[in-house]
Formats: C-alpha cells, sequence, structure tokens
C-alpha cells in the first residue's frame, strides 16, 4: 500500500506544476525540519517518502524517525571516482540504430534493486549512495531536491518515466515548466547533481535563498544603455544608430547563431583518437585551452597542428586546412584583411526574455590567426596567432547590451587576462541582474558530445568519397565528376569505371572453357 505522502505527491503533480508561493508555503516547512534535525546530528527518514506524512498540503515526519547517519566513505569514493582524466562524462546513454531510425535511451536511471556502479537516478525517491550504506546531510540535500523538484515541474520523480524526463531536461528544466522562477530552478539543479560535492553542504543556506527568491541585489542597479549615444551630440548619435543597424540580429548571422559546417575544423573533435580507449587518455593530448595550447597562443607563438590533430583518424582533417587557407589568401586579395577567427571561448545560452526553450551557441572569444602549410614528405601545419589580443564577439556583445544591459569588453589581452577572470566578469555581470541565472564554465570536452561529433564528422567524410556529391560536382554522359581539391574524381577515372572496367558478381559461375580437339 502506497503511504500517504506518495498518494498526496502523485495527485499533486498531476495539476501541473505549482507556483513559487505555493510551492514554497508547501516545502519550506519540511526543510526547516531537516535542517533541524542535522543541527541535532541526525538525518530524516526521507527513503523514498514512505516515513513522510501530509497534513494541510504539507508533507513532515515524526521527530521520532530521525536517526543516526549511516557512513560508508570508502564505497562513495570508489563510486565517485573519474571515469576519465581526459573528459567529463556527463550522461551514459545507449545508441541503437535500426531502420526505423536512432533510439537514444538514457543510462543514467535505474531502479533500486539495480547494481550501483556509477552516480545514477535511482526510481523511487532514493539517492544512490543509499544501497551502498550511506546517509548523511547531503543524501537529505538530494531528497529534499527530488521533491522540490518533482512539485515546481510538476513530474512525479518516484516513476521511472518522470524521472527520465527530469534527467533529460537538466540542462533546460523551463522546457519541463516554462514559469518556473531561475532561482527555484538553480536549487534544484544544484540540490540534484549526482556529483555529491556539487550538492549544497548547508541546508539553511538553501532554505535561506528560497526565502529571498524575490530579492534583486541591492548594491548595484542595472545600467541602462541608451541606444542613441550622448543625447547632447547629434552626430555622436547619428554615427552610433548606423553602427548599431550594420549588426543583423537574425538566425542567419552565425556570430550569434552559430551553427558547425563542413567547412569549419573544431580542433577540439579533431584531436580525439578514435582508436584509443577513453580511460587511458591523457588531458594535455587533445587540443583544448590547458597547457602547453594555452600558453604558446597567449604568447602570441605559433602552434603545430600536424602534433595536435589526429589525421590519421580524422582524414578529412587535410583538404578542410587547405580550404580555410585559400578562402584566406582570397580574403586578403579582396578585402585587405583576413577573416580567419580561432573560437577560443564559445558561449550556449537561453534567451529568457524571448525563447526560454530553445539553447543558443554563440563564439564569445575570437583570436584573429593564420595558417601556413611546410611542404615535406608529410606536409606540416601551423597556426600562427596574428598577436595575443582576442576579441569579443561585436555581435553577441551588441545583442547582450542592447537585450539585457551586459557590458562586455571589446578585447582581452590573453597575455594578461585569463579567460577565467573572463568568466567572473561575465557571471558576476548577469548575477547583478538575474541571480537565479548560472554561468558555468565547462573546461574539460563532454564525453558524450565528443564522441557523437568525432565520429559523425568521419561517417560524413567518408559518405562525401563514397558518393559523389558537394562543391564542385559536374555531371556529363550521365556520369557525374568532380576535379575539385577536396573531393578529386577526375572524368577519365569516372568513364574508365563505368564503361569500361567489367565488374563480375562474386556469385556468377566462370565463364565455359573451350571444347578439346580430339586427338587423332
Amino acid at each position: 500500500m502506497s503511504a500517504p505522502f506518495l498518494e498526496w505527491l502523485s495527485t499533486r503533480v498531476a495539476d501541473g506544476p505549482l507556483g513559487t508561493d505555493e510551492l514554497l508555503q508547501v516545502c519550506l516547512p519540511l526543510f526547516e525540519q531537516v535542517a533541524e534535525a542535522h543541527e541535532r546530528g541526525m538525518v530524516a527518514p526521507l527513503d523514498g517518502g514512505l516515513a513522510l506524512e501530509v497534513e494541510h498540503e504539507r508533507p513532515w515526519f515524526p521527530e521520532t524517525a530521525a536517526r543516526a547517519p549511516e557512513l560508508n566513505l570508502d564505497a562513495v569514493a570508489e563510486i565517485e571516482r573519474p571515469e576519465s582524466r581526459a573528459f567529463t562524462v556527463t550522461a551514459h546513454v545507449r545508441w541503437e540504430l535500426d531502420e526505423a531510425g536512432t533510439r537514444v535511451d538514457l543510462l543514467d536511471v535505474q531502479r533500486p534493486g539495480d547494481e550501483v556502479k556509477r552516480p545514477v537516478y535511482l526510481t523511487g525517491l532514493m539517492a544512490w549512495e543509499q544501497p551502498l550504506g550511506h546517509h548523511d546531510p547531503r543524501t537529505d540535500v538530494f531528497l529534499l531536491g527530488l521533491i522540490l523538484g518533482s512539485l515546481a515541474l510538476g513530474v512525479d520523480l518516484s516513476e521511472e518515466g518522470d524521472l527520465r524526463r527530469f534527467v533529460g531536461a537538466r540542462g533546460n528544466p523551463f522546457a519541463l515548466a516554462p514559469k518556473l522562477h531561475p532561482v527555484v530552478a538553480k536549487t534544484i539543479m544544484a540540490m540534484t547533481a549526482l556529483e555529491r560535492r556539487a550538492r549544497p553542504a548547508d541546508l539553511a543556506s538553501v532554505i535561506q535563498v528560497l526565502r529571498d527568491w524575490r530579492r534583486a541585489p541591492l548594491d548595484h542597479e542595472p545600467s541602462v544603455v541608451d541606444p542613441s549615444g550622448e543625447p547632447g551630440d547629434p552626430r555622436r548619435r547619428a554615427l552610433t544608430l548606423l553602427r548599431n543597424r550594420l549588426f543583423e540580429i537574425s538566425r542567419r548571422n552565425r556570430l550569434l547563431y552559430f551553427k558547425p559546417t563542413l567547412s569549419m575544423l573544431n580542433l577540439t573533435t579533431a584531436s580525439v583518437p578514435l582508436s584509443m580507449s577513453v580511460e587511458r587518455l591523457s588531458p594535455d593530448a587533445l587540443c583544448t585551452w590547458r597547457g602547453d595550447v594555452a600558453a604558446r597562443l597567449s604568447a602570441g607563438k605559433a602552434l603545430s597542428l600536424s602534433s595536435l590533430l589526429r589525421m590519421e583518424d580524422a582524414p578529412y582533417v587535410p583538404s578542410v586546412l587547405e580550404r580555410l587557407r585559400a578562402e584566406d589568401r582570397r580574403s586578403k586579395a579582396e578585402y585587405g584583411f583576413s577573416q580567419l577567427r580561432l573560437v577560443l571561448v564559445f558561449l550556449r545560452w537561453h534567451d529568457v526574455k524571448h525563447a526560454p526553450e530553445e539553447r543558443i551557441s554563440s563564439p564569445l572569444l575570437l583570436l584573429p590567426v593564420e595558417l601556413h602549410k611546410k611542404k615535406g614528405v608529410r606536409d606540416a601545419w601551423v597556426l600562427e596567432p596574428q598577436g595575443a589580443v582576442a576579441e569579443v564577439n561585436p555581435v553577441l556583445r551588441h545583442h547582450l547590451r542592447g537585450l539585457y544591459g551586459l557590458e562586455l569588453p571589446e578585447e582581452i589581452d590573453l597575455g594578461e587576462t585569463s579567460l577565467e577572470a573572463l568568466h567572473q566578469t561575465l557571471e558576476e555581470a548577469i548575477q547583478q541582474s538575474e541571480p537565479g541565472v548560472t554561468v558555468t564554465r565547462v573546461e574539460q570536452p563532454r564525453l558524450r558530445i565528443i564522441q557523437q561529433r568525432a565520429r559523425a564528422r568521419v561517417e560524413t567524410f567518408r559518405r562525401r568519397r563514397r558518393h559523389l556529391t558537394g562543391r564542385g560536382v559536374r555531371r556529363q554522359e550521365g556520369l557525374d565528376y568532380s576535379y575539385a581539391q577536396d573531393n578529386f574524381q577526375p572524368l577519365g577515372l569516372q568513364l574508365f569505371l563505368h564503361r569500361v572496367k567489367r565488374t563480375r558478381s562474386a556469385l556468377s559461375a566462370p565463364p565455359p572453357s573451350p571444347p578439346r580437339a580430339p586427338r587423332s
């Protein structure tokens, strides 16, 4: 028989997400009761919600049900051991390909009876460390986060189906509840983190944040940007207005709505060795902003791409580099300057005013570079930065200033200012406007994303080589041919393959031998 709390929870979430005021009226008394138990050195009986009762629409538990913590730190440390030093594992999924299409199955959701081999979400309102015999205040924070998330998002996180929806929407909880307040969303995501060290250690601080959800920081008021410039100078006002008209704030502008194409090269993806086990990868083996790569680019020194990129695993790299170098030379000849840029930082964000469900990817920091090719037995490619000053994406800077009043610097000297300082500056500017919005800095590539992109890029290249498609393809006498450097399929070769060379099926019988002449 279900406990009264579980029955009440199922009924409440069936009516949809609760408003913020009603949500806090329901949950804060339970949070305060658990915090009092923590002050006495006890933990709350939140295992599956079986010991919870509901009275006047407020869950609670008997004081006698509180118990001493259970500790098994060795088992917890063994489960939390990082799977890879080079990647940050954000999720485990299983991809199934068949004639019907592609199906993605989340492997981070299990049932309480399954063996726990890594941090996962368990059905039945349980934390992954509980089957290991560990229950401390951080476990209570996680369980309270599940209850808060169920009521705030309108999903029953004790059920497997709703729990999978919640895990899939952790990056954007507004997809489940568009009217969710950012402070509540941030609190839920922090409390329900699988990594125990990412959860709030003090429940009292969580209660204080939820109580003050309406308050904005009083030490700073967002600056109002006047798009017309200085009101007393009509010439400056006119020049500012004309300059703003040059920025195209539409989906066609890839500096704002970035979408990768085959003419671009992701250095991190191209440096992933597909034939090596992930557990044996070293972080320095990948082309990311760390170690020698960051030191050389910050000092304005050239970077050898041949030693970083895996040409054997990514055969498309030389042709893309050749195309980028040719386009850069053509840009210099036609316009007098180079348009080649290395994107050091991407900003993946949500427009919470107009489209909170959509995730936008925009380049944030651009470094002017040049490509050089040194011919030899094996051609060597060198990336040379044009100084140590990187420019902040002007389109993104203009858009964020007009949309949220955020003032970003025009350029960053990499020799004097670190990317960590830029992240802190951006986070402080956003927190002053809306404390519920977070800016997470991702230093290591995500395992699932990087593997998917690397293999997809190689498969696309192989498909293009098997099928004669793409730029520069011509057709004559029913044959497709191309003389493009990255897709070289000359007409003579196609004529030979289709008109001269004969192919025989493996199942066809050999031609009969001619009859022998009779012997005399």
